[in-house]
């Protein structure tokens, strides 16, 4: 039986907004470790009129369709900020889901580079959704439930961007850490954190402390 070729449909209107977020819902469903997001959440991040990222950035999002239906999405992004600081002209991709269908995951990933290389940029680097501030890179391996702003996707994701062509830029590591161990006393943290800490705090002029109750409006401010 041939396949249904996979159409690429830019994100224009609400209704597609609405189904670029839902997609994962579909995707993972039958995923007890996946954790949903909030789906206002989801319609603020995405919004230029409430998200920050938009003001110093150029994004385009992408649905991926077979007989009509989504099978995948990704952006498309320029984080001019990034750029300028860094002194590159790096495009990057996100929200990158699809099912198990290289199809689909070439087509998602040629837009994104097709796009960002039609802006003058020399490279694609991604996942990021939208940036370093956000949700990074691609899960390998994971012993449990998934971390609080770390990506959670199939084991074939990296197997398919690999075969597109791309390669690790660097390794993102998350760590749990035992508070009973250290018995609620910053003493007996180790070392190192409390040097990298106090040199940083030190460094930025920022003190620590608890808030004043009785004053709780001034506080706020």
């Amino acid at each position: 039986m041939t396949e249904k070729p996979v159409e690429i449909q830019r994100v224009e209107t609400k209704s597609h907004i609405e189904e670029f977020i839902r997609f994962p819902f579909k995707l993972y469903r039958r995923d007890s470790n996946w954790v949903p997001p909030l789906l206002s959440e989801r319609r603020a991040f995405l919004n230029p009129d409430h998200n920050p990222f938009f003001d110093h950035a150029d994004v385009a999002l992408w649905l991926a369709r077979q007989n009509g239906e989504v099978v995948g999405t990704i952006s498309s992004q320029i984080d001019h900020l990034h750029n300028e600081i860094h002194d590159e002209k790096i495009g990057m991709f996100g929200f990158f889901e699809t099912f198990n269908n290289y199809a689909v995951a070439d087509a998602l990933l040629a837009t994104a580079r097709e796009w960002v290389r039609a802006r003058g940029m020399t490279a694609l680097r991604g996942p990021l959704s939208f940036s370093q501030n956000h949700q990074v890179g691609l899960l390998l391996r994971c012993s449990g439930p998934p971390m609080v702003m770390m990506s959670y996707n199939f084991p074939y994701y990296s197997t398919f961007c690999q075969r597109f062509g791309l390669t690790k830029t660097m390794d993102v590591h998350a760590w749990l850490v035992n508070q009973a161990q250290y018995e609620g006393k910053t003493s007996t943290l180790p070392t190192k954190l409390i040097r990298v800490t106090e040199k940083n705090r030190q460094r930025a002029g920022v003190t620590v402390r608890g808030p004043r109750m009785q004053k709780f409006g001034e506080e706020l401010q």
